[in-house]
């Protein structure tokens, strides 16, 4: 989960301003809604979610979706990854 480690890397490198981009809407939402543990996703990500939940309210940064078009790079690697 891309977020979850831009969430973690941007912690470790004590970033005090950073967004963390995402072209998985369900990740987007539920993030934004504060609400991991009965919002939409699967069960075994919400630990995942609540997480970076945590990382963005201490440390105030936000998390933005956009479109997979605009991520090609990414999307490619994490196909690759698979």
């Amino acid at each position: 989960m891309p977020s979850f480690f831009g969430a973690k890397l941007a912690t470790a490198l004590n970033l005090q301003d950073a967004t963390l981009f995402t072209d998985n809407q369900v990740l987007a939402s539920t993030v934004l809604a504060g609400l991991p543990h009965t919002h939409f996703g699967h069960w075994s990500i919400r630990p995942i979610i609540a997480e970076i939940q945590d990382i963005i309210k201490a440390k105030s940064y936000t998390i933005q979706k956009i479109h997979r078009e605009a991520n090609k790079i990414a999307d490619s690697l994490t196909k690759k990854a698979r």
